[in-house]
């Protein structure tokens, strides 16, 4: 099961999810995480799609997501070209800022 978590605080959370309630989501997660874990089953993961909005929490999103009991994290970019050569260009230098500078940061 995958719960999206694309915030560390309640105001990026639910600024990036409308309607949503952060610590409800929190308090789910960590009953989810707590029944998976005692039926020694690996099933949830916690996903996060990078944005304007939380790219600088993205380490503090993986230590929200742990305290919540996930051990397994995501991040995606959802990033489409259309078939644009010149986007494509911006997606491949970002993927390499995001190789070279954001994973040797948040480990």
């Amino acid at each position: 099961m995958v719960v999206s978590f694309d915030g560390a605080t309640k105001e990026v959370f639910e600024k990036i999810r409308v309607r949503s309630d952060f610590e409800k989501v929190c308090e789910n997660a960590k009953l989810l995480n707590g029944y998976c874990n005692s039926k020694n089953l690996l099933r949830t993961r916690s996903y996060c799609v990078v944005q304007r909005e939380n790219g600088n929490q993205l380490h503090d999103i993986i230590r929200s997501a742990a305290e919540c009991g996930f051990s397994r994290h995501t991040f995606g970019l959802g990033i489409l070209t259309w078939g644009n050569d010149d986007l494509q260009s911006v997606v491949d230098d970002l993927r390499d800022l995001i190789l070279d500078r954001v994973l040797p940061v948040i480990g």
